[in-house]
Order: C-alpha cells, then structure tokens, then sequence
C-alpha cells in the first residue's frame, strides 16, 4: 500500500483493491477497527470515482454487505429486561 500510495494516483484502483483486501484480512483476523478503516478508505475512493458499473463497485458493494455489516456495532434498541 505504501508504495503503490507514493507511486499511483491517490484514486487509483490498485489502491481500492489494496485496501479491500487489508480490510478483510483484518476483519478475518478479528482487528475490527484496522477493518473498518481500511474498507472506509475503499468505499470512499469508490464512491468518489468509479461508475456503478466497474468491477470494484460490485466487490465493494458485496463486501459492505457479507462481511463489514458484520462487525458494525449496531447499538441495541430495546433496554437490558431485569435478571430474574
């Protein structure tokens, strides 16, 4: 990632894909945060840039949804019931 940040445009796709795939390997690794930072940067640069109808944009959109919408804390809504 590194080099390919000093070498190529800061919008590049060899950049989004670099950061999908350190985004889900940190997911897999269990580091949620290094996930979440990752794929934000991802999904950015996707939405910034590139037509609904490039290739990443599907990867992104699928792994918004398979693997990122699984370790976004959803607050819970309803209060803690009473220990019985």
């Amino acid at each position: 990632l590194e080099i390919q940040e000093k070498y190529l445009p800061a919008d590049h796709s060899d950049i989004v894909r670099t950061l999908h795939n350190l985004s889900v390997t940190y997911a897999d690794l269990g580091e949620t945060q290094k996930a979440k930072e990752y794929f934000s940067r991802a999904e950015d640069i996707v939405q910034r840039t590139l037509t609904g109808k490039h290739p990443l944009t599907h990867i992104i959109a699928r792994t918004k949804t398979n693997v990122m919408d699984d370790i976004i804390e959803i607050p819970d809504a309803t209060p803690d019931a009473p220990s019985v």
